[in-house]
């Protein structure tokens, strides 16, 4: 695949909470940045994935939805070897919104930084 398909692969991966598609889209050396727990190897993915996941379920409550995740406003510019992309992320049922920084090669998803959409507190 090439780097549009791969990061294609990721997103939907993500909207529809699976995590086993998920790691298939990430190349080898992934690495995930989360402000909240730090990097994260692709060998560390599955159980943060999973993680993320319970905490959404526990939020929605009695709420479920169809999708994890809705991503939006992509944009991105190929450098070469690698092709850089952002989005803007959001939960359904939740206040949990953000954007996400990634890069991508022919072999997967290289990494991804991200963040977190919040007021500063008063």
């Amino acid at each position: 695949m090439g780097k549009s398909e791969n990061l294609d692969a990721y997103f939907e991966a993500v909207i529809n909470g699976d995590g086993e598609a998920l790691l298939e889209s990430m190349s080898d050396s992934f690495v995930f940045d989360d402000p909240n727990f730090g990097m994260v190897p692709k060998s560390g993915m599955a159980a943060y994935f999973s993680r993320f996941k319970d905490t959404v379920a526990t939020i929605r409550g009695d709420k479920p939805e169809e999708k994890l995740m809705v991503i939006s406003n992509i944009l991105t510019r190929d450098e070469g070897e690698v092709m850089i992309a952002s989005c803007w992320w959001s939960v359904p049922g939740t206040q949990i919104q953000g954007a996400g920084l990634f890069r991508v090669g022919d072999d997967g998803v290289l990494s991804e930084r991200l963040s977190y959409y919040a007021a500063l507190p008063d």
